[in-house]
């Protein structure tokens, strides 16, 4: 049960650090794109479809 609880650990933070790092790269490519807070919303809402 222990090595169960270690693995199910492990993986809450690498999904956690996934997020982390999808969130970085979204935040990286609106800047190289200079997308204003506006297009970003409209961007957001379009992904969460």
């Amino acid at each position: 049960m222990g090595n169960y609880l270690e693995t199910k650990e492990r993986a809450e933070e690498l999904d956690a650090k996934i997020e982390q790092t999808d969130a970085l790269i979204d935040k990286i490519v609106y800047e190289l794109y200079g997308l204003t807070d506006e297009e970003i919303e409209i961007v957001e809402e379009a992904v969460r479809e």
